[in-house]
């Protein structure tokens, strides 16, 4: 190996100037060992100097590019996560969100009595396959005096609840009415 190859190692392991590299090198036999150890000695690994210019218009600084910081066009730090990691989060999530959907249920009553209650995934894809036919029935079951609730570990079933239960006496308020105008 010669001395250049042998002055590149150094500043790539050390981070000193490529003329330190070879200086150090020099003065200790070409040995590479004693060279940055020499260097050590003297206080000069570990101080990065480094010129830094750039034409883009990023908030790049020279500590940024130093550090490996990757800085996105507006300002922002971009995520260093590797694809693995992300991959990891991504399948949390989503499991996350399955077991909401299996541990929530749709519940259908009829005078206080229990007529149907299923898992929220259920009633998905119910939607999901069959949307001409579970619409329709869900609208006639409101008529016909069911009342719908969501049940489950999540905030989010209240907001449900709340707006089936308006729903609910919608539908009752136009069954009154109805009968109202067919009574007089």
């Amino acid at each position: 190996m010669d001395i250049f190859d042998m002055a590149e190692k150094i500043v790539a392991k050390t981070g000193v100037s490529f003329e330190d590299a070879k200086k150090a090198l020099e003065e200790n036999g070409n040995d590479m060992l004693d060279a940055v150890i020499a260097l050590e000695r003297a206080g000069k690994v570990g101080q990065k100097k480094t010129a830094f210019y750039t034409t883009d218009e990023t908030k790049e600084t020279e500590e940024d590019v130093l550090t490996g910081e990757v800085i996105n066009r507006d300002g922002t730090r971009a995520d260093s996560s590797t694809t693995k990691e992300k991959a990891g989060r991504f399948a949390e999530s989503l499991k996350h969100f399955c077991d909401v959907l299996i541990k929530c249920t749709f519940q259908v009553e009829r005078k206080k009595e229990e007529l149907i209650a299923v898992p929220l995934l259920v009633l998905i894809l119910a939607l999901v396959f069959a949307f001409q036919i579970v619409v329709p029935l869900l609208i006639v079951g409101l008529f016909l005096g069911c009342h719908y609730h969501f049940l489950g570990v999540e905030k989010v079933t209240m907001d449900f609840n709340e707006m089936s239960a308006k729903a609910s006496q919608m539908a009752q308020d136009l069954k009154d009415d109805f009968t109202k105008n067919d009574e007089s």
